[in-house]
């Protein structure tokens, strides 16, 4: 099956839907990303590409810009940043098109979003060991809202972890004075380290992996969007879907 995904950067959502079996065409309005992305990405406006194109894939994942969402921008909305709200004009777009999607934001982005549902990396044991030979787990809580239901596989609990990280600008680089002294964020200092963490396997720049949806994730969410697409699309739910219809109670005909 095809799968449309926009705002593809460098490529982390577009490496998990492949793990997943689905056939990917990116599109991102900044050619740069090009040199990055792991498949065929295509130079244009998201909502536009959506809009003349999207019918003709079988589902479609945006992440539109979060820079708006962030709470370090908000203080400057509508005044001195240059991010715009982007989430509802992408979900128009993706419902003129009639097939099923997925959006993806960060946690700040949680009001702008329709029933959304968290996916964090301790719900697939993204870990790994840190170069000072210590154990770390992913903490990267990313939202994804869909119109066909999507659950997660399990709770968010990062409860029985004694290192966490994640992959971010201005986070600290020591992870005892981000722990203990700053209470904050830690990321690696080893580009590799952040890559494992992350469960990417090909090349991206420091800002693409700050900005990557890890593959895991889309991987989880593509297996389960093919299968709703199966089920959509077989026999028994055609057959059900006719037997519905069939017994549908219509309104009396109006007497003239």
């Amino acid at each position: 099956m095809r799968l449309l995904e926009t705002h593809g950067c460098q490529g982390g959502a577009h490496a998990g839907y492949v793990r997943a079996g689905w056939d990917v065409t990116g599109v991102d309005i900044d050619r740069r990303h090009a040199r990055y992305y792991p498949g065929e990405l295509v130079i244009a406006d998201a909502a536009t590409y959506i809009r003349e194109h999207g019918h003709e894939y079988d589902a479609i994942h945006t992440s539109p810009p979060c820079q708006w969402y962030t709470r370090g921008n908000a203080p400057r909305r509508g005044t001195e940043t240059r991010w715009e709200r982007s989430i509802p004009a992408i979900r128009d777009a993706l419902q003129s098109t009639g097939r099923p999607y997925v959006i993806e934001n960060v946690k700040d982005a949680g009001w702008d979003m329709e029933s959304p549902v968290t996916l964090c990396g301790c719900m697939f044991d993204l870990s790994t060991t840190d170069t000072d030979g210590v154990e770390i787990h992913l903490q990267r809580p990313r939202l994804f809202e869909t119109n066909w239901g999507m659950k997660p596989p399990r709770k968010c609990d990062h409860s029985h972890h004694t290192w966490v990280a994640g992959a971010y600008g201005g986070a600290r680089r020591d992870k005892y004075e981000a722990k203990y002294v700053r209470k904050g964020g830690y990321v690696p200092k080893d580009k590799e380290v952040v890559k494992r963490l992350l469960g990417v396997e090909h090349h991206m720049t420091w800002n693409g992996l700050y900005e990557c949806v890890p593959p895991p994730y889309t991987e989880y969410i593509g297996v389960a969007l093919s299968e709703t697409i199966e089920a959509w699309r077989s026999p028994s739910s055609l057959i059900s879907t006719a037997r519905r219809a069939s017994t549908a109670v219509l309104p009396p005909l109006s007497q003239t």
